[in-house]
């Protein structure tokens, strides 16, 4: 009986001791009728062209943590700024820089050790151009 206690206690140690995950994935959505082109700034300087069929989504990121810590995602990360691009259609008015332009959703996947999966997305729609 003394073995099944300390096997479950060891066991137990280990397993809280185990430390969590968390990871975030972002994704870019076109979510207008338009081919769309989306270019990213980082440090100035433009580093990344996208091109999007009219509704499509394409993650550009995934981040790990080896904190499993239920909190708001860090959606916005490098990117200093967005143009975006469709055409017949104004200026790209909508700041990818702003944490309340991403909708964000945070899920706890796993309690043992903590494990929480987090998706950010950008959506891109017509009346965010001018």
């Amino acid at each position: 009986m003394k073995n099944i206690i300390s096997i479950f206690g060891l066991s137990l140690l280990i397993l809280t001791s185990c430390g969590g995950e968390t990871v975030t994935t972002r994704s870019i959505q076109n979510n207008t009728a338009n081919d769309m082109k989306l270019v990213f700034y980082i440090d100035g300087r433009a580093r990344d062209t996208l091109f999007f069929a009219p509704s499509e989504i394409k993650q550009i990121s995934i981040s790990t943590s080896n904190k499993g810590i239920d909190e708001d995602p860090d959606c916005v990360f490098d990117i200093d700024s967005a143009w975006a691009g469709i055409e017949g259609k104004g200026v790209f008015t909508k700041k990818i820089q702003d944490q309340n332009n991403w909708i964000s959703d945070s899920d706890h996947t796993k309690r043992i050790p903590p494990t929480y999966e987090n998706t950010c997305t950008f959506q891109i729609n017509l009346n965010d151009f001018e």
